[in-house]
């Protein structure tokens, strides 16, 4: 397709090293992490409840404060896995079409791509002040093509539907908010994005200099 560009971030030559920066810092063990994490979380709930369970009182106190400490280790792995996770969007916005690319460290598919017209979006969902966009889309119409944490391609991953995590104060942020709902349709509360972050030439002025 041979269309006037109306929006692009971040520019073509920027965005090798605008994934390497967001695609890094990924936990090797990632898939064990988060398994090990649930599994101790599950645990101490278990254990703590059980703790009544038992004869000794001595042993129902140390049964329930193994329980709590396993909780606690939980939740710290769990938040050091939040702090890793890095998200970004890459946006290039034609006349008919948009080709939108999430890059996600944490996820399954780390890069997941979609290329659709806007005729074929169905709904596009702007939630959480912009930071959380669902995309509902024809997926028989589309081009998908998601990479897996292997860098393998996976077939059959969005199938219709496109999540998106969108960092705020940024120009993916400002382009949810302010262009997208003149390209497609889009669910969001334009009185509410205003009066938190104003019009888009003030959003533009105070967040993007």
């Amino acid at each position: 397709m041979n269309e006037e560009l109306f929006f692009e971030y971040p520019l073509k030559d920027e965005r090798e090293k605008y994934e390497a920066e967001t695609l890094s810092g990924c936990p090797e063990n990632l898939p064990s992490a988060r398994t090990k994490a649930f599994i101790l979380l599950c645990v101490g709930f278990i254990i703590i409840p059980l703790s009544d369970i038992f004869p000794s009182e001595k042993i129902s106190t140390i049964a329930m404060f193994a329980g709590v400490i396993l909780i606690v280790i939980s939740l710290l792995i769990m938040k050091s896995l939040l702090s890793a996770r890095r998200t970004g969007v890459e946006i290039s916005a034609y006349e008919t079409y948009i080709e939108i690319t999430s890059l996600d460290n944490m996820n399954k598919y780390p890069r997941r791509t979609l290329i659709v017209s806007y005729s074929d979006i169905v709904m596009c969902d702007v939630s959480n002040d912009g930071k959380n966009v669902m995309l509902i889309y024809k997926a028989n119409v589309s081009t998908e093509d998601c990479v897996d944490i292997n860098g393998e391609k996976a077939a059959n991953v969005l199938n219709g539907t496109f999540p998106i995590s969108v960092n705020p104060y940024t120009y993916e942020h400002f382009f949810f908010l302010y262009t997208a709902p003149k390209l497609f349709k889009v669910r969001t509360k334009g009185w509410k994005t205003v009066k938190k972050f104003g019009t888009e030439y003030e959003y533009a002025a105070k967040y993007l200099q």
